[in-house]
């Protein structure tokens, strides 16, 4: 029986190591591939977008209003398991554990030998 739930140390600085690699790699990338873009081009280009780079635009938009979604989805998916969870640690169990003993009764393999005389035993 699990008496508490925590999170633990290791757990959060891996999952933090592996947020902090993640934001790192997937910014990085798109930033350096902008960054090989002259704003001179840009700005020629002007309003002048061919129909693929119109299709594109738009598959792009639509990518991103989908990454809002999900996102938006997943924090509150996050904070109402959170609140869950807070009001789990709060409910009783149902079972008075103060004022008990429990102890455990380890039998002789040599003389119980099989698990019928080992419930012979017990009963």
């Amino acid at each position: 029986m699990v008496a508490e739930v925590e999170l633990g140390s290791t757990v959060f600085l891996f999952a933090l190591t592996v947020t902090v690699a993640a934001l790192v790699i997937f910014g990085i990338v798109p930033a350096l591939r902008i960054s090989r873009t002259a704003p001179a081009d840009v700005l020629r280009s002007g309003d002048h977008a061919s129909t693929v780079e119109r299709i594109a635009r738009r598959l792009r938009d639509a990518l991103v209003m989908l990454q809002v979604g999900a996102a938006v989805v997943l924090v509150a998916g996050a904070t109402l398991l959170t609140r869950s969870f807070d009001a789990l640690t709060d409910v009783p169990l149902g079972i008075e554990n103060e004022g008990v003993l429990t102890f455990e009764v380890n039998l002789p393999s040599e003389r119980y030998t099989d698990g019928e005389a080992r419930d012979r035993f017990h009963s």
